[in-house]
């Protein structure tokens, strides 16, 4: 006797079989969980405060970036060299002056930095001794 044929002749015994357990046995609910005891029987529950809605929060405002002042390396160096000139003329105001100049030309130069410092402290020493 083939598979098919086996099959064909069994299925329905097996499915009457199922359906009879299926209909003697219902299924079972869930249990539902235990109900929590009160702390203490005096006491009374403390109710939630109503929800109220939350302000939503306003959108950033994107500012543009401050514009970037041109930069010119070169014309930067011509003004540190006559700044130190004007420094070794004891020209404290006037190195001063040239040496803020180059440093808006070239902002990331630590030299003259350096150099505009000293010139500072140089017109600071000056402006002490009159």
């Amino acid at each position: 006797m083939s598979f098919r044929r086996r099959f064909r002749l069994l299925a329905p015994l097996v499915l009457a079989i199922l359906a009879g357990c299926a209909a003697t046995h219902p299924p079972k609910p869930f249990p539902s969980p235990p109900l929590a005891a009160p702390a203490h029987p005096d006491m009374a529950p403390i109710p939630n405060p109503p929800a109220t809605p939350r302000p939503h929060p306003a959108a950033p405002v994107e500012t543009p970036p401050p514009p970037t002042p041109p930069t010119n390396p070169l014309r930067a160096a011509e003004l540190r060299g006559e700044g130190l000139e004007q420094l070794n003329r004891r020209a404290f105001a006037k190195a001063v002056a040239l040496f803020k100049e180059a440093s808006a030309l070239d902002p990331g130069n630590p030299l003259i930095k350096n150099d505009l410092e000293r010139a500072l402290r140089a017109l600071h020493d000056q402006k002490e001794r009159r």
